[in-house]
């Protein structure tokens, strides 16, 4: 059942955050009875991903900082690799960007240690989005570029698609038009395929 919900959240995130935000809230209800820390880590980083594309950073970093909590206790880097790039994109977002830069490069290196390139690819976005919010034009394209690599590796459309508007928006912010125009292009037939 907390499967379902989690899937649910997944599914709504995208298109309905207050929806996503309900749906984690009960599979995270429904994890907590069940006992099991990892995925009772992995429902409040969720919970705190659904929570940033709301744009309610304080119940964000709340939620993915016990998600982190949580995978430090019983030593999960996976589950502490994702809470923080959930952080770095929350910081980010809010335009605290050295924090987003630091949880994102942490969530990187951590996910590239056990060789989880999903996790790493977000990571890298989390690293595009807060150099593109400081204005890091250069960085936010070698960061893009990197998330892309990445998201080619796994064949994931959503992290695909995120590398490729990242990277669009650092081209634009460097006035490469060409490359902006080339890069918005896969986005669009990645958004197309996602059904955005």
């Amino acid at each position: 059942m907390a499967a379902g919900y989690e899937g649910l959240g997944l599914l709504y995130t995208v298109h309905d955050s207050v929806r996503a935000i309900d749906f984690y809230r009960q599979a995270l209800e429904i994890r907590k009875r069940q006992g099991d820390q990892g995925k009772i880590a992995a429902c409040w980083r969720d919970l705190g991903w659904a929570h940033c594309t709301a744009g309610d950073w304080k119940e964000a970093i709340g939620c993915a900082g016990k998600g982190l909590e949580l995978g430090k206790e019983s030593d999960d880097l996976r589950r502490m690799g994702w809470s923080y790039w959930v952080l770095g994109l929350t910081c980010g977002s809010m335009g605290e960007w050295e924090k987003g830069i630091e949880f994102s490069q942490q969530g990187v290196e951590l996910c590239r240690q056990i060789g989880d390139a999903y996790g790493e690819a977000m990571g890298y976005w989390g690293l595009a989005w807060s150099y593109l919010e400081s204005g890091d034009w250069r960085r936010a394209e070698e960061a893009g570029r990197a998330a892309v690599s990445k998201a080619l590796d796994t064949e994931s459309s959503i992290e695909l698609f995120v590398g490729y508007a990242s990277l669009t928006e650092a081209y634009l912010g460097q006035g490469k038009l060409e490359e902006a125009l080339e890069t918005s292009q896969k986005a669009w037939e990645v958004a197309q395929q996602l059904g955005f």
